[in-house]
Parts: structure tokens; sequence; C-alpha cells
């Protein structure tokens, strides 16, 4: 019997946990309950276009799942397992050339995925150019990169999301989601206790934090979320930002998200200006939060019901641009001033999906990706604009302690980052299946290797003029952003 591997993690905010890491490991499509009827034109929604993918790939329909997974594809490119299904539905179609031209595109894209154990494939199989890929992709997965395990953290130390390094002092400070504490820990890896939960008044659980070492300051992100044990029912899905002094430990300042529309948020990652300005992003709402000096409440800085997920920020050395990864769309580019955004333009090899840790270092984006096979950590070079990548280089890719990395923070010439984070761990009745340590691990940033493999570019071009295929583009596209935009 056929398998159709298909990632359910792309159904928008509804699917998605607060900060949470999500695996790449593929689940199975469900056939539907009924036949469809098939549109004339395509919904723009995700969710309803998997359903129909499912119909029409269990009913044989080919020609309209091909469709279908080209719509999805082009809603959203940056999926490699939406990459992955294309080409599926290609092989299905009896259309080798641009099914072999999609995997061309993943594999310059340095993903990694087994070809060769999958029939439906069986159309585009026993060609020079299908063996290559298949080989070149399953080499992908393979490790690269010299990261080693700085450290590991306490077992009984559940769901740490947060940590940044307090160079006065020469110690992070890492918190965790599970019950919101936040630790001190040296660079061996010795820990003592910093700050506790208060499951009345907050902080709660700990999504983020960032040291303003110059104002003696330490800014905490918190939600009292599901995965926030210690919460009762009067403050479960409470926010907010939480002031502390970061010499003490003294809680100065607590900034809540109103709950005004009974819906849920969670603030998340923050970015942190040199003029003391916080941003802040809510990762269940397209809203981006700012707080000055001097200000009572967060103001909503940014607004836009075309993101999907924020995750990492990085802010420019200026304090002009707003780098944020967005799970789905790949990272965009906010302008402060403007309070317009763009996507981040990115070469033909580069994929962007699935970022969760997103940090800059001189003038590189430095990416944690989860969300892709494998999963790995990036380093991109910006141009002078800061709107496009001119050179791409993969510092670490599957390393054996990998198991969904999320977030991290930048030391020096290192990145320190959390290897396995733990949210896909999880059961449904909240209990930790796998308490295997977090381990922190450390890789440099001056990596250097290729991503492509050039030789392989002649070989498609020989079948693209054979055949009269035009090679796969990829488009920078817009994300527009107008200030006075509501949320749908």
């Amino acid at each position: 019997m056929r398998f159709l591997v298909f990632l359910l993690y792309i159904t928008g905010f509804s699917g998605i946990a607060q900060g949470q890491a999500l695996p790449a490991s593929p689940a199975p499509l469900v056939p539907p309950a009924q036949k469809q009827q098939a549109p004339a034109d395509l919904p723009d929604n995700v969710l309803a276009l998997r359903q129909l993918a499912g119909e029409y790939y269990y009913t044989g329909n080919h020609a309209e799942f091909v469709r279908v997974m080209e719509k999805l594809h082009d809603l959203r490119p940056n999926n490699g397992e939406y990459m992955y299904q294309l080409t599926i539905a290609y092989s299905l179609a009896n259309e080798p050339g641009k099914a072999y031209n999609r995997m061309l595109l993943m594999q310059q894209q340095g993903l990694s995925y087994d070809y060769t154990k999958n029939e439906d494939f069986e159309n585009i199989r026993g060609t020079q150019v299908f063996d290559y890929l298949s080989d070149l992709m399953v080499r992908a997965g393979e490790p690269i990169g010299n990261g080693s395990v700085a450290f590991k953290l306490p077992e009984d130390f559940i769901l740490p999301e947060a940590i940044d390094w307090d160079a006065g002092r020469e110690q992070f400070i890492i918190g965790n989601i599970d019950d919101g504490r936040v630790l001190l820990v040296d660079r061996d890896g010795k820990t003592s206790p910093f700050i506790e939960s208060d499951p009345d008044n907050g902080p709660w659980g700990v999504f983020d934090l960032k040291v303003d070492a110059g104002r003696n300051l330490l800014w905490i992100s918190s939600a009292a979320g599901s995965a926030y044990r210690l919460a009762s029912d009067e403050v479960r899905n409470k926010t907010g930002l939480f002031k502390f002094e970061l010499s003490s430990g003294k809680l100065l300042g607590t900034y809540l998200v109103p709950d005004t529309d009974k819906r849920r948020s969670a603030l998340a990652n923050i970015a942190l200006a040199s003029d003391g300005t916080v941003y802040v992003a809510d990762s269940l709402r397209p809203v981006i939060y700012k707080l000055q000096d001097g200000d009572g409440a967060l103001a909503p800085l940014f607004v836009s019901s075309k993101l999907i997920s924020v995750r990492g920020m990085a802010l420019s050395e200026d304090n002009k641009t707003l780098y944020m990864a967005d799970y789905e769309l790949g990272i965009v580019v906010l302008r402060l001033e403007q309070q317009q955004a763009i996507a981040l333009v990115v070469p033909e090899n580069l994929n962007v999906g699935g970022i969760d840790g997103l940090y800059l270092w001189k003038n590189h984006l430095v990416a944690i990706q989860n969300g892709i096979s494998p999963q790995r950590v990036m380093r991109l070079e910006l141009d002078a604009s800061g709107t496009r990548v001119e050179n791409v280089r993969p510092l670490e890719i599957a390393h054996p302690a990998f198991d969904a990395p999320n977030y991290g923070t930048v030391v020096g010439e290192d990145l320190y980052y959390f290897g396995n984070s733990q949210w896909h761990k999880i059961g449904r009745d909240g209990s930790l299946a796998d308490k295997t340590p977090v381990s922190v691990l450390k890789t440099s940033l001056l990596g250097q290797s290729d991503l492509q493999t050039p030789e392989m570019d002649k070989i498609m071009e020989q079948i693209r003029q054979r055949q009269g295929i035009n090679p796969v583009q990829v488009r920078p596209g817009l994300l527009d952003a107008n200030p006075d935009e509501k949320e749908n």
C-alpha cells in the first residue's frame, strides 16, 4: 500500500502550542471521510487544501492532486514536506521532468529525504538523475559541523526555552516553562537558583529572557499556558513582560497583555534595542509589541494577519530593522520607522522554513531550523541593505544530539543553544515521556562549507532543454504591512 507522508503542523495558529518547537518527523495523511467535488478555483485555506489533497491522493485523481499540491507549495514555499508531496504528485501523474526539477531544488537546499523507500516514485525511478539525486538527498542527512555539548541541565529542569549570557558575571541565565524557574549557569554547567515563579502574579512559564547589562535589567516574557503546571484557573492563559533587576533578581515591573477579547495570547521572543526599547512577539497572535522606557503598558507596534507564527527575532545594530522568523513564511524584514515589512530575499538554494531561533552576528543572521529535515544551524550573510542574503553557510547539520534544537544565545564567536527541546516528548496528559536532560550545545559561528552540488546543475540543464522545463524559481514575495491593518 502506498504511504504518503504529510506534516501536520501546517494548520495556522490552532495547531501551534505556545513557543513550541515542532517535530520534523512526518505523519500519514488521513483518508477523507467522504468524497469531495473538485472545485474550479482552489481555496487559499491551507487546511482545506490538505483535505482536498487527501481526497485526490487516495482516490487516484493525480491531476487534481498535482493542482492542489502546487497551490499548497505556492502558499507555503518553504515547507519541505509540501515540496516532497509535490514531487510525489508529479511522479504519480507521470511527469518525471517536473519531479526531477523539484528534487533538484530540494537537494540544492540541503533537504534530506529517502526517495527509494516510497513506491509512489515508481514512475520516475531507474534513471541516472533519480539515482544520483536520491543518493545526494540521503547523504544530506549526515552530520556536518564540529559542535559539542557544552553542558547538560538538571533532569528536573523541564522545557527550557530561554537563555541569555550575562557577560559582566560570565554566566548564562536560563529559564523554563514547566515551573517558571530561572537559573544561573556557569560555563561548566554548574547551576544556582535565581528567580522563582509566582503562580498568582507571575512570572509564569518563561518563554524568553534578555539581559540589559548597561541598565542592570533582565527582561522575561512569560505565559501561564497549558505547559506551565503551577497555573490556577484564575491565571490560566495570562501573559506578559516582566522587568527584573539583573544583579538581584528583584521584580521591578509587570506589563500584562490585556484580556480584552478573550483570544489567547502568549508573549515569547524578545528583541532588545541599544536604547533599552523592548520588542516582544505574541506566538499565538500576529502581533509585535513595543515597550519603551517610561511606558506604563505594552503598545502594539505591528499587526499583520499574514503572519503565521513568529518565533525568533533579531534587531539590526542600528536598531532600525527587526528580523522576524515566521515558522511558516520564513524571515520577515520589518522596517521599524516605516512599520513596513517584506520577506527577506534569499537565494534559490536556501530554505528558510521551520526556524525557531534567530540571531544577528556581524551582519549575519544565524538561524536554528528544527522544522525541516535535516535539522540544522545556518549562517546567512546579509547585503548592505539588510534585505537580501548574499551567502549561505551551514554551521551544524544533523548533530547526534539534535532532537528539535530551538533557542540559544551568541557568546563571542560561538552559539550556545538547546540541542534537544522537549515539547514533542510531552504526552496528552501533560507528562514528559522522555526525561533525557536538555543539552546546551556550542557551535562556532566561523564554520565554512558550501551548500550546493554545482555539477548537478549541468545534468538538470540538459534535462530541461530536452523536455522544455523552466527551472524552478523562488520568488521573494512581499508581506503587506499596513500599520492600520486589523487582525482577521
